[in-house]
């Protein structure tokens, strides 16, 4: 019986010098007997520990929503001025697709009617020659003409037919409208003339050519100036 309560005591003594030497979350269990499932209560460190990680993983939470809002406006931003840029890219594109094209029109151009002021004075001179031609007493009675001014009519005759084959040759091409529809692109009205008197043609119609007109390249160079058949 001594020894028991000998040994009671030397227990209870040692479980409390553990006690105050040691903190609470490093004291067995077992010396605490059936108070042991009290321990329970008192935190440790691992529950210390997770509670702020929690309140970290919380605030990393927000911050990485904050961050994802923030580069979705940047992005946003990015793709707009992106647009931006790829409709001035495209509209660049275009403007120089279309200086290209009239830059080739322009050259194009320039090789058809490159002439067409030389053409153009030139025409006084094939007025001259037709008129001159025209004028001969050569051409209305051959035979009552000396030899030189048959001669002289012939070789005005075929300078003005080497003239327009030069004009044909560079697309320089005489019009002479009698008796076609009147065209106000390429013909000038100076004057009607009365159905009575213009021989069977209909209204509407050239009744005269004055002067003839000349197209380069399809091109009214220069307009015929006639009569027109009035109603």
């Amino acid at each position: 019986m001594l020894r028991c309560a000998s040994s009671r005591v030397l227990g209870a003594s040692f479980r409390q010098s553990v006690l105050q030497s040691q903190p609470a979350h490093h004291i067995p269990r077992s010396l605490f007997g059936r108070s042991a499932n009290n321990t329970s209560q008192i935190p440790t460190d691992e529950a210390a520990s997770e509670q702020p990680q929690a309140g970290e993983n919380g605030q990393s939470a927000a911050d990485v929503k904050a961050i994802e809002e923030k580069y979705s406006a940047e992005l946003e931003k990015s793709e707009k001025a992106f647009k931006e840029v790829q409709d001035q890219l495209r509209r660049c594109l275009a403007e120089t697709e279309n200086v290209r094209k009239r830059s080739e029109k322009q050259v194009a151009d320039s090789k058809l009617f490159g002439i067409q002021r030389f053409a153009k004075d030139l025409l006084d001179v094939a007025d001259i020659l037709e008129k001159a031609v025209d004028a001969s007493p050569v051409t209305k009675d051959k035979s009552k003409c000396s030899p030189e001014l048959v001669s002289m009519h012939e070789g005005l005759a075929l300078t003005s037919s080497q003239l327009q084959k030069v004009f044909a040759t560079n697309g320089l091409v005489r019009q002479s409208p009698l008796g076609e529809e009147f065209d106000p692109n390429c013909h000038e009205a100076l004057f009607k003339i009365p159905q009575a008197a213009a021989e069977g043609k209909k209204a509407g119609a050239v009744g005269t050519v004055a002067r003839v007109g000349y197209a380069l390249n399809n091109r009214t160079l220069r307009a015929a100036q006639v009569g027109v058949v009035s109603e």
